[in-house]
């Protein structure tokens, strides 16, 4: 049975998503330390691994192992002219778990650094650093994107744009937050009402609502918001 088209999915109801990538491949013996995403090209067999596991746990979706594959972050480890090879290849190892009943999700994170005025880093160049990553993962087959554990509003609208700018797949994006006194902010210091405000925000819940539920699971160190763009 083939799957149906992603937006559709999501809006039948309950739509689960994987787990955590990097301490999955932790426990399976691959060093701390190194980049992870390189793994697509340098253990592709251990990402495989990871994916399939989470698929027979009951997931909807597999994350693409592609958190950091972006050429800023990646230029770091010295591989910043591999991002569309690294992207590919790990849009396809989770293609190949998910096969033709489950979903893949182009999974893009943070670039490390910060957008002027707080850094040096142009909106334009971040943003085409983001297209270059979500053409390499559209190429590998993925049926849509999620922009993940951001913590400033400036640098998840430009990923979004840039996702956007490249294909009309659906694109989750998610914000980190932590206990901030009573309240929940992520590390740039954005409350949940500002990122509720943020353009495209769909979500069943209201800002009020959401912290309510934050408050009950205090004991979780980190939580993070999503919403379909």
């Amino acid at each position: 049975m083939s799957r149906i088209n992603l937006k559709d999915r999501i809006n039948q109801g309950l739509f689960l998503l994987d787990g955590a990538m990097g301490t999955q491949l932790f426990a399976r013996g691959l060093d701390v330390g190194k980049c992870n995403d390189y793994l697509n090209i340098e253990a592709p067999d251990k990402v495989l691994d990871v994916h399939r596991a989470y698929i027979q746990a009951g997931s909807d979706a597999v994350l693409t192992n592609t958190f950091g594959a972006n050429k800023f972050t990646l230029g770091r480890h010295g591989l910043g002219e591999m991002v569309e090879k690294i992207n590919l290849a790990g849009a396809k190892i989770a293609r190949k778990a998910a096969g033709k009943e489950k979903y893949v999700l182009g999974d893009i994170g943070p670039s490390g650094d910060f957008l002027e005025p707080l850094g040096t880093l142009k909106p334009d160049d971040l943003k085409d650093a983001f297209a270059q990553q979500a053409k390499a993962l559209l190429k590998g087959g993925v049926d849509g994107f999620i922009i993940e554990t951001m913590t400033a509003i400036d640098e998840i609208i430009v990923a979004v744009e840039a996702v956007k700018s490249v294909t009309a797949l659906p694109v989750f994006a998610s914000m980190s937050f932590g206990r901030a006194g009573d309240s929940f902010r992520t590390m740039m210091g954005v409350d949940i009402e500002t990122a509720f405000a943020m353009p495209g925000c769909r979500s069943w819940l209201t800002a009020g609502r959401f912290i309510k539920y934050l408050r009950m699971i205090l004991h979780l160190p980190h939580r993070e918001f999503f919403w379909l763009a």
